[in-house]
């Protein structure tokens, strides 16, 4: 990791452990499953498929986890991915709840617990007796501590089950991870770019190239293309481009991927040094210090460098000013491929709650499906899938006239637990994203978005579109990237609520609306201190936007 001097602005913010988050996987793999006609997958253990309020059901089909009864498998492996870094000191587990006297007894007994940080090295682990589920849809599972340790992958090997009648299988209802923060680690997309210059459109190489994810793969890696993937100057060098993330966040650094195009000496015109500017209003910067890139290798498979700023910086834009290149043959032009912005600042444990969800069977396309990370894939978990079926929910849908929510979509609402309260910077929205049959129709259009301390009393907030709050229509791919981020104005919350005002459809009396993920950000990573807070504030131009803690 790269490293930047800051000459001006150090924000050192520290990370609190005094709140505790719930963490959620975002995959569930086992090493056996009973197959067909049963639907017990590994992915259910994850999914809150079962799950009503904090208890789960009965009905192990399209909810639990189990093994093959042929032969009888009593042993076996359960690895989550948690989809990144967290400092994890525990966790909630429901066992295997099937209803009758017996079937309790496939849960899962004497496991080895241990955790890896890139899914190929364990650490030791640690030996548990986990509790027998009672069978009765009250089942409210049982909390397991654990040594405190930074983990993004945990294996529970699982020596036996309970024995008995009907215990030669075993399995697994529901699990959530428990955190020392709240508060996790994540990459931002830009909501634009902009630069000095841009060579001539015919070669179609623009800012907005460098944060919408074109030339990337699943994988993270950049390819060595040039039109259509990556921004190049104007025969401009030194150059500058400039970054918009939507809201005022906490920064620790980036990740980018210089200029990659193939060929001995294009990759030349990557940025080699450039003045690394910060600003809350897009009209004052700061410099924190020049810092140097490392050239692009102009092959497949580029995985790009992280940067560090040296500790969180509050701000809404990044400019890289005064940009050079590597020098040499090649080098008239600079040129960037892509970047993305690391944050300490992501809530984590959020629960939703929809006023409607379409649930037809296993057909679940619950408020759940919002906050759990169902459907993100790729680099930093930022492309939302567009798949909907009965295995894999992913996206939310609420149905005009259902029993319980208005006769039509304008009105529905998912209402947010933050789990605690928060200042919140931002929260960023993937829209619906169902790819076949023109359903990205679905997607809101408008809303409005509302906060509250106590769950009682909400304050709707001004939005920037006529009061209201305005999203991009998805694009229905399976590798959707452009998620909005709105700007939250540090309001205080615990609770957050979306009403619907508009969608991109035609027939709200009759239709549909949805969204596929939603995250939340902290303004301010729980700072050891508010005055070195303050004192960084400052420096930013005397821009201070916290605002006061109510009171409930």
């Amino acid at each position: 990791m790269k490293t930047l001097g800051l000459t001006l602005v150090v924000l050192a913010l520290l990370v609190s452990s005094a709140g505790a988050g719930s963490v959620i996987p975002v995959s569930a793999t086992a090493s056996n499953t009973i197959g067909s006609p049963f639907n017990r997958i590994a992915d259910h253990v994850r999914n809150a498929s079962g799950l009503v309020g904090d208890q789960h059901g009965t009905a192990p089909d399209g909810s639990m986890w189990l093994t093959t009864n042929s032969p009888p498998t009593t042993a076996a492996t359960m690895t989550f991915d948690l989809g990144g870094s967290f400092r994890i000191n525990g966790f909630h587990l429901w066992n295997y709840n099937e209803v009758g006297p017996n079937f309790p007894n496939r849960g899962a007994k004497d496991v080895l617990v241990s955790t890896s940080l890139d899914g190929v090295t364990y650490g030791p682990a640690v030996p548990m007796v986990f509790r027998r589920a009672t069978g009765a849809a009250t089942y409210a599972g049982a909390d397991y501590a654990m040594p405190a340790v930074d983990a993004r992958y945990v294996k529970f090997d699982i020596q036996n089950n309970f024995g008995g009648a009907n215990a030669d299988t075993v399995g697994l209802s529901e699990i959530r991870f428990a955190t020392e923060t709240s508060i996790a680690p994540d990459m931002l997309r830009p909501v634009s770019a902009s630069a000095s210059s841009t060579i001539s459109s015919t070669f179609n190489r623009m800012p907005s190239m460098t944060i919408d994810g074109s030339g990337l793969d699943a994988a993270g890696t950049h390819n060595t293309g040039a039109n259509g993937v990556v921004w190049n100057s104007n025969f401009e060098v030194p150059a500058s481009i400039a970054f918009d993330l939507g809201a005022a966040v906490p920064l620790t650094g980036f990740h980018l991927w210089n200029y990659n195009e193939v060929g001995p000496n294009w990759p030349n015109r990557g940025i080699k040094s450039a003045d690394v500017q910060v600003s809350l209003d897009g009209v004052n910067y700061t410099s924190l210090g020049t810092l140097n890139f490392t050239r692009a290798p102009g092959a497949a498979g580029y995985l790009g460098e992280d940067y560090s700023l040296g500790g969180p910086v509050l701000a809404r834009y990044v400019k890289f000013d005064n940009a050079v290149n590597f020098g040499g043959t090649g080098s008239d032009l600079v040129g960037l491929s892509e970047i993305r912005f690391a944050t300490p600042s992501a809530i984590t444990g959020v629960t939703a709650v929809g006023s409607s969800q379409y649930i037809n069977g296993t057909d679940r396309r619950v408020a759940s499906n919002l906050v759990d990370g169902s459907g993100m894939s790729g680099f930093a978990l930022e492309r939302a899938g567009n798949l909907i079926n009965t295995t894999n929910q992913t996206m939310w849908l609420a149905a005009a006239g259902d029993s319980r929510s208005p006769t039509n979509i304008v009105g529905q609402t998912v209402t947010f637990d933050l789990g605690a309260d928060y200042e919140l910077a931002a929260t960023r929205i993937w829209n619906y994203n169902e790819g076949t049959g023109g359903y990205t129709s679905r997607g809101v259009k408008l809303l409005d978005i509302a906060v509250s301390m106590d769950g009682l009393d909400f304050t709707t907030l001004a939005g920037p579109s006529g009061g209201h709050f305005a999203l991009n229509k998805a694009t229905g791919a399976a590798d959707y990237v452009l998620s909005d981020m709105l700007d939250l104005d540090n309001s205080w919350a615990r609770y957050v609520r979306f009403t619907v005002v508009d969608y991109f459809g035609t027939n709200p009396s009759s239709d549909y609306v949805g969204l596929s993920e939603v995250r939340f950000y902290s303004a301010v990573p729980e700072p050891a201190t508010l005055s070195a807070a303050a004192m960084a504030l400052a420096a930013l131009g005397g821009y201070l936007r916290r605002r006061r803690r109510p009171t409930v």
